[in-house]
């Protein structure tokens, strides 16, 4: 059959089922993959520490909100912005992929470092200790100074700065990872075989991070539920963060600079023989 405008209908052959389980196995043996399986771990743990212990603990609840819609709006320019860097047409696909990683890795690094100053002052303001119902010592929750946009400005501009910041790494943190997954194929099939990966490492980090926020180096240990029986000001949560995050970059070096090409050619054999591809349909 052909178009009036002279192109063929392309009949397309659709992969079987165990041909579809092989090829999504087969991702666990990519090095690709395998190399950014930090960065996709890392890109919803972060939010356990983010909106608990950063957000939830320090703010009263008028201000955490104002925090929230802050946060999700520098989501929005953030990945307006960066992925408008990773699309420059003037740049090869490469060098974009180089220079994007070495951006993210530069806000990330000044973020998480104001993180860890902030993280220092967290606790109660004084050391007076109270007993619970079952008679045991614990830091009195009055201790606890919860900052207010308006009764505290002042002290509210710096953490509410921070937050954004996070909220922009985050966006760029996700956002290379989706790019990276588009530079490595031109198959639809496969990219949503890279995505499915992604989602699967992805949940799985967000699953395990309350696992350390309850643990006696989190921000609210499960003993107490809540963070007045936190130790150590809860720096550990926020250091496994941070290494986390940089794990991460660092499993990207390999694949912005050797796996990324100009030209992507499919050469894993995950698209059946005779399969139509997304150049083949014209619509």
């Amino acid at each position: 059959v052909v178009r009036k405008d002279g192109s063929h209908v392309v009949k397309i052959k659709y992969s079987s089922p165990i041909s579809e389980l092989k090829s999504v196995f087969a991702l666990f043996k990519d090095w690709r993959m395998l190399a950014l399986v930090p960065m996709f771990f890392t890109s919803n743990w972060v939010y356990t520490y983010q909106f608990t212990a950063f957000n939830a603990l320090n703010f009263s609840p008028r201000t955490r909100n104002m925090n929230s819609m802050c946060y999700w709006f520098a989501q929005i320019i953030a990945s307006i912005l960066y992925g408008a860097f990773l699309d420059r047409p003037q740049w090869t696909r490469p060098t974009r992929a180089r220079y994007g990683l070495i951006l993210l890795a530069v806000v990330c690094a000044a973020t998480w470092v104001g993180g860890i100053i902030f993280q220092t002052t967290f606790g109660p303001r004084n050391n007076n200790a109270i007993l619970n119902k079952e008679g045991v010592l614990v830091k009195n929750p009055a201790d606890y100074h919860a900052i207010d946009l308006v009764d505290n400005t002042s002290e509210f501009i710096g953490p509410f700065f921070l937050y954004f910041f996070y909220g922009i790494s985050d966006a760029m943190y996700q956002g290379y990872s989706y790019w990276l997954m588009g530079a490595l194929t031109n198959d639809t099939n496969q990219a949503a075989r890279f995505a499915g990966f992604y989602k699967f490492v992805q949940n799985l980090g967000g699953v395990l991070a309350p696992v350390v926020q309850t643990s006696i180096i989190g921000n609210a240990p499960s003993s107490g539920h809540n963070a007045i029986n936190a130790t150590g000001r809860g720096m550990g949560e926020i250091i496994i963060c941070v290494v986390l995050v940089f794990v991460g970059v660092i499993g990207g070096i390999p694949v912005a600079f050797k796996a990324v090409q100009e030209h992507t050619t499919e050469d894993d054999g995950s698209s059946e023989k005779g399969e139509a591809t997304f150049e083949d349909v014209k619509a």
